[in-house]
């Protein structure tokens, strides 16, 4: 196994990457509940994650060898992302929120994943997708690997952040201050529900604005969500989430972009 240098294994990267992607976060709705936060059967991580996991392995090793070649280490290849894709949906509730490790699985989920998937993409006989006239494959696997990073961003984004936020127990709340992380029903739902609509949109912007290198507008976007959060924050606990959520997000969407520039161009 060596380190993906060509285009071809670059492309091969990018797709595993972007199944990777599309499986653990695009596929079905999060078993915890991250879009139906005032569930609190999706909050206690009582809700059966074996389907689920049986889904995302079928369907991530059924498309990775629809999508490279040979098909000898193509299915291997698909099976073994299928088991980590039943692994992570799996694991997301007991580290999630019975040990408040959430933002470790995601982080060293995608590292391994990434890792992994360089390491084979050489060995790939290379993509069975057509890659249009006239397009460059370097460009094509930069625009897979973008493609994949707002995906992770919007989800997996979502469930660092979240972790990040249970960890440090200021998640807001209904009477402020910060209460027992266990006591579900004292959370403040519609704030955390914005909280993550404006998390994406951040994300995505910052990501944006990383690939295309434009810097210094980075500072400009965070300026302004502070300017338009200003009159909430004499709530310290208040305060504490609006921080800690922005910078959270920040160290996300900047990674992602790091990523995908320095792997892909």
């Amino acid at each position: 196994m060596t380190w993906p240098t060509t285009p071809e294994a670059r492309l091969t990267w990018a797709l595993l990457l972007l199944v990777w992607a599309l499986g653990v976060h695009a596929l079905l709705r999060d078993p915890l509940g991250i879009d139906d936060c005032d569930d609190e059967r999706a909050r206690r991580g009582l809700r059966p994650t074996a389907r689920r996991a049986v889904v995302r392995t079928l369907a991530v090793a059924t498309v990775v060898p629809a999508l490279l070649q040979p098909l000898r280490v193509a299915v291997p290849a698909g099976l073994v992302l299928g088991a980590l894709a039943a692994a992570h949906t799996a694991l997301r509730t007991t580290l999630a929120f019975r040990l408040k490790r959430g933002a470790e699985l995601e982080v060293v989920a995608f590292l391994l994943v990434a890792l992994g998937a360089a390491l084979c993409s050489p060995s790939l006989g290379g993509s069975r997708m057509p890659v249009p006239h006239g397009l460059e494959i370097g460009s094509v696997a930069r625009a897979l690997a973008t493609a994949m990073a707002f995906v992770t961003a919007a989800r997996g984004g979502t469930l660092v952040v979240r972790g990040v936020l249970d960890r440090l127990d200021v998640a807001p709340r209904k009477h402020g201050g910060v209460t027992a992380p266990d006591d579900a029903l004292l959370l403040d739902e519609p704030e955390y529900a914005r909280g993550r609509t404006i998390g994406r949109l951040e994300r995505w912007l910052l990501l944006m604005l990383v690939i295309a290198e434009a810097y210094g507008a980075l500072g400009f976007l965070v300026a302004a969500k502070g300017l338009l959060r200003m009159r909430d924050t004499d709530d310290r606990a208040f305060a504490e989430y609006v921080v800690v959520g922005t910078l959270a997000s920040i160290l996300v969407a900047a990674a992602l972009g790091v990523f995908v520039r320095g792997a892909f161009g």
